[in-house]
C-alpha cells in the first residue's frame, strides 16, 4: 500500500490545522499499515475517520489490485489525536477522534492484531470490533473536515483582529454557534461573511 502524494499532503495539512504538532497522521498511516501487514499476513488496506468540530475526514487505502469483495474480516480500531502537551490521550483532551478499519482477507486473520492493540492502549478488548463494518464502497471521500478546519480558524482570526483573545474568540465562536442554532463550522462561515446570529431572545 502506497499513500499518494495528494492524501499525504491532505494529511500533513490536517496534522498543522488540528493544531497536533507531535502527531504526524501521514507517518501514523503508514506504521500502522506496516504493523498491520506484520500481524497479519492476508492484510488487504485501511480506512481512516478523523471527526473534528462537527464534520469528518475519511478515506480508504487499499492494496493494489484489491476489491470489496476480497475482504473477509476487518477490525475497527478507536484511536484519538492529542495536541502537544496535553497529557494522556482520551476524549476529553483530544481535539479529534480517529477511527481505524483494516481489511483482510483470512478470516480471523485479525483477532491476535485486536488483543494486542488492546494490550497497548490499555482499551477492553471489547472496544475493538470485528467484522462490524464493511468495506466502504469508494475508496476516498471529500475532506469536508479540511474545510470546516479552515472556515473555523478564518473565523477566529477575524474575532481576535477585532480585539478578542485566542480564548475569548473560541468562547464567542461557541456562543453564536449556540444562539444560531448551529454547528461551528456555519457559525464561522456566518463570521466570515459579516453576519451575525439572531440572538436567543429573539427567536
Amino acid at each position: 500500500m502506497i499513500i499518494s502524494a495528494a492524501l499525504g499532503a491532505d494529511l500533513a495539512l490536517l496534522t498543522q490545522a488540528l493544531d497536533a504538532p507531535g502527531v504526524d497522521l501521514a507517518e501514523t498511516v503508514r506504521r500502522l499499515t506496516g504493523d498491520a501487514r506484520t500481524a497479519a499476513q492476508s492484510y488487504l488496506g485501511l480506512s481512516v475517520a478523523i471527526t473534528a468540530f462537527e464534520a469528518t475526514f475519511d478515506f480508504t487505502v487499499l492494496d493494489e489490485g484489491v476489491e470489496s469483495g476480497d475482504v473477509r474480516t476487518s477490525l475497527w480500531v478507536p484511536l484519538t489525536v492529542a495536541a502537544e502537551g496535553s497529557g494522556a490521550v482520551d476524549e476529553t483532551t483530544s481535539p479529534a477522534s480517529v477511527t481505524l478499519v483494516f481489511y483482510a482477507a483470512t478470516p480471523g486473520a485479525l483477532i491476535d492484531l485486536a488483543a494486542d492493540l488492546a494490550c497497548l492502549t490499555g482499551r477492553p478488548l471489547t472496544d475493538f470490533r470485528l467484522d462490524d463494518h464493511p468495506m466502504p464502497a469508494s475508496g476516498h471521500t471529500e475532506p469536508t473536515l479540511l474545510e470546516a478546519i479552515s472556515t473555523i480558524n478564518q473565523a477566529l482570526g477575524v474575532l481576535i483582529e477585532e480585539g478578542a483573545t485566542p480564548e475569548q474568540a473560541e468562547r464567542d465562536l461557541a456562543t453564536r454557534a449556540i444562539h444560531a442554532g448551529t454547528g461551528l463550522p456555519a457559525a464561522a462561515a456566518m463570521v466570515v461573511a459579516g453576519l451575525h446570529p439572531p440572538d436567543s431572545a429573539s427567536r
